[in-house]
C-alpha cells in the first residue's frame, strides 16, 4: 500500500518536480484577440483608401463572420480546452480566407503558412500535421473553384 501511495504522489509526466504544472501550448486568447479585431481594423483602413463599397461589405461580411466564430471558440473553451483549441484553429482559418476573399488579396492566403505554425504551439504537432493537409485541400479546391472569380472584382479588373 506505501509503494502504490509514494507512486501516486511523485512527479507526474506533465508535472515539474516542484510541483507546478508544465504547460508547453500557447493559449488561443491571443489568436482569437487578434481575429477579433481584424474585421474592425481592416474596415477603418478601408475607408480612408477609398476603397469600394463591394469591399467594404465583403470586410462587414468577415467581420460578423469573425465575431461569431469567436464567440464560439470562447464558448468552447469553456466547456472543453481541446475543442476550444480547435475551433481557433478553424476561426483562424475562416479569418484568413475571408480576408482574402472580402479584400480580393489571393496574397493573403500566405497567412495559412502561420495557421499551419500555429497550430503546432496550440494543440500538438500532429495537429500541425492535420492542419497543413486540410489547409492544401481547401487551397485545391478554392483555385479549382469559380470563388476565385470572386477575388477579381474587387481588385477592379
Amino acid at each position: 500500500m506505501e509503494n502504490s501511495a509514494t507512486a501516486r504522489s511523485g512527479p507526474s509526466s506533465h508535472q515539474s518536480e516542484s510541483g507546478f504544472d508544465v504547460e508547453l501550448r500557447i493559449s488561443p486568447l491571443p489568436v482569437l484577440i487578434v481575429l477579433f479585431l481584424a474585421g474592425p481594423i481592416l474596415y477603418t483602413v478601408s475607408v480612408p483608401l477609398g476603397m469600394s463599397g463591394q469591399v467594404q461589405h465583403g470586410i462587414i461580411l468577415f467581420s460578423l463572420t469573425a465575431f461569431l466564430s469567436t464567440g464560439v471558440a470562447l464558448a468552447l473553451l469553456q466547456w472543453s480546452d481541446l475543442a476550444g483549441r480547435w475551433m481557433t484553429m478553424v476561426a483562424l482559418t475562416v479569418g484568413i480566407y475571408g480576408s482574402a476573399l472580402c479584400l480580393g488579396a489571393p496574397v493573403a492566403l500566405n497567412l495559412v503558412a502561420v495557421s499551419v505554425v500555429i497550430s503546432a504551439s496550440l494543440i500538438s504537432l500532429p495537429a500541425m500535421g492535420v492542419t497543413a493537409v486540410c489547409q492544401t485541400a481547401l487551397l485545391i479546391v478554392l483555385f479549382r473553384n469559380p470563388l476565385l472569380s470572386l477575388l477579381t472584382p474587387a481588385l477592379g479588373s
